[in-house]
């Protein structure tokens, strides 16, 4: 009797060690492939906990499924995307004594991470659905390997131009999709995306922006920040490739900004960004953003040229453009391009190169100090007119403007025109256009008691500004 209840314990231990599916524990991980373009693999995060230590970025799981790869490059990215929420960290060594080379943070329905490998060295990947409760997850993911690879920000849209916003729909909005008549909302720069929709308006697409130039096949994120200045408003933000869609969030907006982060991978060089009102416009229902960049990691090649620094500087009247070359091997010469959106660049100038040289050499480019905020983007051309782009360098300069203060502003605006000369008077116009107050060009303040609340531009000959009556 002894022998078979003895007997019989065995044999249900060993019909529990071998219940484990494939890749539900680190000891029978799946194999997938690293590879250059990322192919997809799905696979389904089931109802299962493996019983390892959470990792370090998380501070509890629920289920994981665990993976094994060969790195084939220096680098690797890891693109994950789920139905739950997901996360992934990175291990090296034996199942009974892992060591921990990435956490992915980005606890979301998708998540990227890129981390240092030895070439033909072997890893594990533990996938993790965060989300508690009972259920799976279906889930894709790729890895791609580098030898080197640049960080690049392929567009943004950083909501700092005065001007009618590309992609708003601006028949169902107030204004042209871009304001600064609350300096609270401001993150970057002077301005910020404002899509004020129009009283009455329901269920509309009110953004919707082209974006080119990506490199197909590679994992790609989208980030932004979002938020409402008055009322809870609902809104869902989409990522299309031939318009369908391919990446989603629906929310309701507060008054606090929250970051939201798309991980795509990109299968075509273009994409288009959406923003749709899912709400009817009355007073106060708007969305705010700021910071929209879209980026990519991109394999590079070794240089014709070991690059040293590459900076700007300001002047009263100019901006320098300075960089440093240390060796040049058939350098033809630089273009250099400047953008005030990081979307669109337009060839300002070209400098010859040295051609060959051991030695450092020194360039330089002075450009009008014309502008606040510019982007110049320097490429070297090789004799055979191959194109690297180099970098790209951020100036914001101080120019003269029209300055107005306090913003927002109750009873005084104080007005200071920076030493701009012109013989027109001062208008201040209301929201709708009309206009409210003209004065001299001298005047330095401004009684703005008896306006009513509401946002108001200033303007003096070809400068405006914005301000808030409160």
């Amino acid at each position: 009797m002894t022998t078979n209840i003895f007997n019989t314990t065995i044999l249900l231990i060993c019909m529990y060690s071998i219940a484990f599916s494939q890749g539900e524990n680190c000891s029978n991980a799946m194999g997938i492939s690293s590879n250059s373009n990322c192919a997809i693999t799905t696979f389904t995060i089931n109802d299962n906990n493996s019983g390892h230590a959470t990792p370090s970025c998380l501070t509890s799981y629920n289920d994981d499924m665990w993976f094994t790869f060969t790195a084939t490059h220096n680098f690797s990215s890891v693109l994950l995307s789920g139905d739950n929420k997901v996360s992934f960290t990175i291990y090296e060594g034996s199942c009974g004594a892992l060591t921990e080379l990435y956490c992915s943070s980005e606890d979301a329905e998708s998540t990227l991470g890129t981390f240092a490998t030895v070439k033909n060295n072997t890893y594990l990947i533990r996938t993790i659905r965060s989300n508690s409760g009972n259920g799976t997850t279906s889930a894709e993911m790729c890895i791609q390997g580098f030898n080197n690879y640049s960080h690049d920000i392929i567009a943004s849209e950083l909501f700092n131009n005065n001007t009618q916003l590309p992609g708003a729909q601006i028949g169902h909005l107030y204004g042209g999709g871009t304001s600064n008549h609350n300096g609270s909302m401001i993150r970057s720069g002077n301005r910020f995306g404002w899509f004020n929709v129009k009283n009455g308006v329901s269920n509309v697409s009110i953004y919707d922006r082209l974006f080119s130039g990506l490199t197909p096949q590679t994992p790609t994120k989208i980030s932004f920040w979002t938020r409402e200045s008055y009322g809870n408003t609902q809104v869902t933000y989409s990522v299309k490739e031939n318009n369908t869609v391919i990446a989603s969030k629906s929310m309701t907006l507060t008054p606090t900004y929250e970051e939201v982060i798309f991980n795509i991978n990109a299968a075509t060089s273009d994409i288009s960004f959406e923003i749709f009102f899912n709400d009817t416009g009355d007073s106060g229902k708007d969305i705010v953003m700021e910071d929209l960049v879209i980026s990519q990691n991109i394999a590079i090649a070794p240089l014709p040229i070991e690059l040293g620094e590459l900076q700007g500087e300001c002047s009263t009247d100019t901006k320098t453009l300075h960089w440093t070359s240390i060796t040049e091997t058939d350098n033809k010469g630089f273009v250099i391009e400047k953008s005030t959106d990081l979307v669109t660049f337009e060839e300002i100038s070209f400098i010859d190169g040295a051609g060959n040289s051991t030695s450092e050499i020194v360039y330089t480019y002075d450009v009008p100090n014309t502008d606040i905020a510019a982007y110049y983007r320097i490429k070297q051309i090789d004799f055979d007119n191959t194109e690297n782009q180099l970098g790209i360098i951020h100036l914001e300069c101080q120019v003269n403007n029209i300055e107005i203060f306090p913003n927002p502003a109750k009873d005084q605006l104080n007005i200071n025109l920076n030493n701009i000369t012109h013989d027109t008077s001062i208008k201040i116009y209301n929201f709708y256009g009309r206009l409210m107050q003209q004065i001299e060009p001298t005047t330095s303040s401004i009684d703005i008691s008896h306006f009513p609340k509401g946002v108001y531009l200033l303007e003096s000959g070809q400068y405006t500004q914005q301000f808030l009556k409160l």
